[in-house]
């Protein structure tokens, strides 16, 4: 077995010297660590009051979650950029799986076009698949997830108008995604599902109340799943709103970054929330469907991470009957089952799009018949 291991294969002076590496890291780790406990501990005194218990239901919802996946690498054979999306639905009663849909797509570009302006147009192609597949689904379930946030697909539109690629076709699309997303917002039943978070929020409120103390500096830094995962009892929910009120949660995301870089909370606010609604003013988007967004923070179960959603201004009973249906969640992610189960349907792993290259070549060979092979 200790063959295997890549570290015994250097020399030894080279394996000492690592040792020492890991030996000085380590040390200087637990430094931080050590920091980082007593700042949740000071972080728990004023949020324990905004944790909100709750009591798993017997009764089983009929939950819809859509998801989708899309090629990480694009292919450049046949003469053009090529990738590969999916977008899957299921629906779920309980642990029982009652329904489920699919799509399949292929994006292909001309080779001249740059690698980035593909990417981000399959990522808007990817995300409109989705959302299609979501508004069909709303008549048929009592609550439907989406993967991520609402705006997510914003940013890459932006980065792409940024840098002058966002043509007539990615503006088309661009622009019925986002009156899809307003169709499901306005149905008041669906709820984003964030399982990469980058919230912030706790260290921004703790920056703006708190200026520049030690855990303020500590917490802007820490994003509020880790800080929460560790400080919330199982079976709590812990809703925004009651920290920060009505404000948007990425406006206090926002302080947190400008207060770890300023190391100030002297007129915070006002850049941060410029700098969270620059992208809708720059794209010429209706604001209110951002400013009604709230998010909330769930620990499903003592093991698990806390699972951050978004819901638009949901009714407090409507969210508790939600995250309190027999079997939401799963105990050994903290997700709600219905998201992972979409997941492992629906995800392309890294060769796909390749492989899906190969089949097209192979097809087109074999109806080419008599003409050239060496077109192809």
């Amino acid at each position: 077995m200790d063959e295997d291991l890549e570290w015994l294969k250097l020399p030894h002076a080279l394996q000492t010297l690592f040792f020492e590496r890991v030996e000085e890291e380590a040390s200087s780790l637990l430094e931080v660590i050590e920091k980082l406990d007593a700042c949740l501990s000071s972080a728990k005194k004023f949020l324990e009051d905004c944790f909100e218990t709750y009591v798993e239901s017997e009764a089983e919802l009929r939950i819809g979650a859509v998801d989708g996946s899309r090629s990480p690498n694009l292919s450049e054979r046949l003469g053009a950029k090529y990738g590969v999306f999916t977008a899957g639905a299921v629906v779920l009663e309980g642990r029982r799986r009652v329904d489920e849909k699919y799509y399949a797509g292929q994006f292909r570009r001309a080779q001249a076009f740059s690698s980035e302006a593909s990417r981000y147009f399959l990522e808007l192609l990817s995300e409109y698949a989705e959302r299609k597949l979501a508004l069909e689904l709303l008549d048929e379930v009592d609550f439907l997830l989406i993967d991520g946030s609402f705006f997510g697909f914003i940013y890459p539109a932006l980065r792409m108008k940024k840098r002058k690629l966002f043509g007539e076709r990615e503006e088309e699309v661009f622009r019925e995604l986002y009156e899809i997303t307003e169709e499901l917002i306005n149905s008041k039943k669906v709820v984003g599902v964030i399982k990469r978070s980058h919230t912030r929020a706790i260290g921004g409120f703790s920056a703006v109340r708190g200026g520049a103390s030690d855990c303020s500096s500590e917490l802007a830094t820490v994003i509020d799943k880790l800080i929460l995962s560790a400080i919330m009892p199982p079976k709590t929910i812990f809703r925004y709103e009651k920290l920060i009120g009505e404000e948007n949660v990425t406006v206090y995301t926002e302080a947190a970054r400008i207060f770890a870089k300023r190391g100030s909370s002297e007129d915070i606010m006002e850049a941060a929330r410029k700098k969270a609604y620059e992208p809708f003013r720059r794209l010429e988007l209706d604001l209110r469907y951002f400013e009604v967004m709230r998010r909330a923070q769930v620990k499903a179960f003592p093991s698990a991470p806390v699972c951050e959603l978004e819901h638009p201004s949901m009714d407090r009973d409507e969210l508790m009957k939600l995250v309190s249906s027999a079997n939401f969640f799963n105990e050994n992610t903290g997700l709600p089952i219905a998201i992972d189960v979409i997941d492992s349907l629906v995800n392309l792993g890294s060769r796909f799009t390749e492989e899906y290259v190969n089949e097209l070549e192979a097809r087109l060979l074999e109806k080419l018949s008599y003409r050239n092979p060496e077109v192809v």
